[in-house]
């Protein structure tokens, strides 16, 4: 979720409904409401429609005599729990467009959608945000931490030019610090090994399944990374710009992958990253950081966003990435049995691993 929701209303209180939306029907108004708040997708919705766990539900707020001014998505998603997978409910999309923009709509949303939780078959509900935090705190979910957002400069001009005067001085102090950023990364003295092959693609097979059976057990709290809900949520469309560096051994067995998104001026989006242990992590980012550096790609910066994953924390700062400001917040909903069943798991951000393929889709 990542639009604000919290301000004065301009709108009178009058009598509205919430209620779940006729996925046919209501397609229209609701593209309408996110649109106008979050920018146009052509995916957003369709997401909703082509889940690989189960259809999605969205709920609707509907002021009395007009049309439908304030939506809320739920997926379906499989949540790992020390290897047992569980049936959950992941929150996102909340908007309300802005004459109706008081804590009324959103707070109606939110507890009419954690309310469906008693009646289904989900063990919780969860969901990462940043601007509606005040509003899930009051509907009852509970914070278990803050995300993790790690940058690397490759490309250090456009620093220097907020901190350098005149400004031209950027461009000449550029390639001297960038040959030092360089000789300080670790990949650039890490040796190359014979036995792994790489490459960048654009579809899941069945290796991913394979590689994911073996290291689930590994992360006590982790989202499914089976082919089915990666083809799902980085190539369920033709506008798709993700990409996959993936990693192999000699026998062509896939021991770690990163995707990955190019964005404007070159700098490179990480939006999930898996391996097989520490030695496949170190040289899976290795090898990326090169590709990354290569005269294909150019990269300027490479950011990741990430929730625990202390393993991989550890390693990004052993490759120079560095720690940078971050609001959003991962929250949890349930009943309180289940939340005390597993409270230690649940409460712990040290055992959870969140990347950004788990931000709002």
């Amino acid at each position: 979720m990542n639009q604000s929701v919290i301000s004065r209303s301009s709108v009178p209180a009058d009598a509205a409904s919430v209620a779940i939306a006729d996925m046919v029907l209501d397609r229209g108004e609701i593209e309408g409401v996110w649109n106008r708040c979050f920018g146009e997708s052509p995916r957003r919705f369709e997401n909703y429609l082509t889940n690989p766990y189960a259809e999605a539900m969205i709920w609707v707020y509907r002021p009395e005599g007009h049309a439908i001014h304030g939506a809320f998505g739920l997926h379906a998603q499989q949540l790992s729990l020390g290897g047992q997978i569980h049936s959950v409910g992941q929150i996102g999309n909340l908007a309300v467009d802005k004459a109706y923009r008081s804590a009324g709509p959103a707070l109606r949303l939110q507890r009419t959608l954690l309310g469906s939780l008693a009646d289904s078959d989900r063990t919780l509900l969860f969901g990462i945000t940043e601007e509606a935090i005040p509003l899930l705190r009051r509907a009852g979910c509970k914070s278990v931490g803050t995300v993790d957002r790690w940058v690397k400069i490759i490309k250090s001009e456009t620093q220097l030019r907020k901190r350098l005067r005149p400004t031209w001085l950027a461009k000449v102090a550029a390639p001297l610090v960038d040959m030092g950023l360089r000789l300080k990364s670790r990949e650039t003295f890490q040796s190359r090994s014979a036995e792994v092959t790489v490459g960048v693609g654009h579809t899941f097979d069945s290796r991913f399944d394979r590689l994911w059976e073996r290291v689930c057990t590994r992360f006590p709290v982790a989202t499914q990374r089976t082919s089915d809900y990666l083809t799902w949520r980085f190539h369920g469309g033709e506008e798709s710009t993700f990409k996959t560096f993936w990693m192999a051994d000699t026998e062509g067995e896939l021991i770690g992958y990163i995707v990955f998104e190019v964005l404007r001026n070159a700098n490179i989006e990480v939006a999930d990253v898996m391996y097989d242990g520490t030695p496949a992590l170190d040289r899976l980012l290795s090898e990326f950081l090169r590709r990354m550096r290569s005269k294909e790609y150019r990269a300027t910066a490479i950011t990741a966003c990430c929730f625990g994953a202390n393993q991989l924390l550890e390693r990004l700062q052993k490759f120079g990435f560095n720690r940078r400001p971050e609001k959003s917040q991962v929250f949890i909903y349930g009943d309180s049995a289940t939340l005390n069943d597993a409270e230690p798991q649940l409460f712990d951000p040290q055992r959870w691993y969140l990347t950004g393929a788990d931000g709002d889709v």
